[in-house]
């Protein structure tokens, strides 16, 4: 079995610039922004169990008595 995380880290800056001229009543502004994202892959594989010789253990339960 193959599991594979992805995390994403994301950073942004923005910034606003403006000036007001009131005698004219003449605005003017603007705004920018810029991002970066950097994304980071984990892949696990799992092996089933085996015991020291390298041979595959069963991973089984067969009782009747149930828990509780």
């Amino acid at each position: 079995m193959t599991v594979q995380l992805q995390v994403v880290a994301t950073k942004g800056v923005g910034a606003k610039a403006g000036f007001k001229v009131p005698v004219v009543s003449l605005e003017l502004g603007g705004d920018g922004s810029r991002q970066w994202q950097n994304t980071s892959t984990i892949t696990v594989v799992l092996d089933p169990p085996v015991d020291r010789n390298g041979m595959p253990v069963k991973v089984t339960s067969t009782t009747t008595v149930s828990k509780g």
